[in-house]
């Protein structure tokens, strides 16, 4: 099932911020990122100075991943969102198919669909699925190696003719570690307790963000295995 070298700092940070910054979505977060920084910082009387430093550490950060992590957010925090194109099929076949894949896909469709509006062409699912991450992302239990990360989420699916929008939200995190002696241990917690990803200790804002990006990762994967069945699905 798809569910269940060094390099020259001070020549990459000014592109990285500049081409951040060009994105609306980017530019958002990254200026929340700073501001909490700067508040965080603030509080512990750092010099100005330090404060650009730190900022500037973070920017690297981001830029050793590969960018900051697509993630929009509104008044009821951060989320992932898609509206995906449907060539040539009705409200009524997009819905069925979504039935179809989210049976396929996720097991059992009685425990994952908690509510369906045909009319409407409204679903909502709840699920989860694994990312795997070397640590649990919080200091105070920092230690042992991460066997998975399993990530559950309520999706809300709404149709149109052509059209198939999406919306991730409710994510919470259980994280399964050891500390060496062979016992496991959990640990749970939401996309918002780790966004805004500066409300960390610097030494686990790469993970926090590879923790996001590896979910975006999985999301798109969901979207793009929606789009290519429902395209491929054929009424017979």
């Amino acid at each position: 099932m798809l569910f269940s070298g060094k390099k020259n700092k001070m020549k990459l940070l000014l592109p990285l911020f500049l081409i951040l910054f060009t994105v609306s979505v980017f530019s958002q977060n990254l200026q929340i990122e700073k501001d909490y920084l700067i508040k965080k910082l603030s509080i512990d009387r750092i010099s100005q100075e330090e404060i650009k430093e730190s900022y500037d550490k973070f920017l690297k950060v981001v830029n050793d991943i590969g960018g900051y992590p697509e993630l929009p957010i509104s008044s009821d925090g951060y989320y992932f969102e898609k509206t995906i194109e449907i060539e040539q099929k009705s409200k009524a076949e997009i819905f069925k198919d979504l039935l179809e894949w989210i049976a396929i896909n996720y097991g059992s469709i009685k425990n994952v669909l908690h509510y369906k509006d045909e009319d409407r062409g409204v679903l909502i699912v709840k699920g989860n699925f694994d990312i795997y991450t070397k640590r649990v992302l919080f200091g105070f239990i920092d230690f042992g190696k991460i066997s998975k990360v399993t990530c559950s989420h309520t999706v809300s699916i709404r149709v149109n003719d052509n059209k198939i929008n999406f919306k991730f939200n409710d994510i919470v995190y259980e994280a399964k570690y050891t500390d060496g002696s062979g016992a496991y241990s959990y640990y749970e917690y939401s996309l918002n307790e780790i966004t805004p990803v500066t409300k960390l200790k610097s030494k686990n804002w790469e993970r926090g963000m590879l923790t996001i990006k590896e979910t975006n990762q999985r999301i798109n994967n969901y979207f793009d295995s929606i789009k290519k069945y429902v395209e491929l699905n054929k009424s017979f």
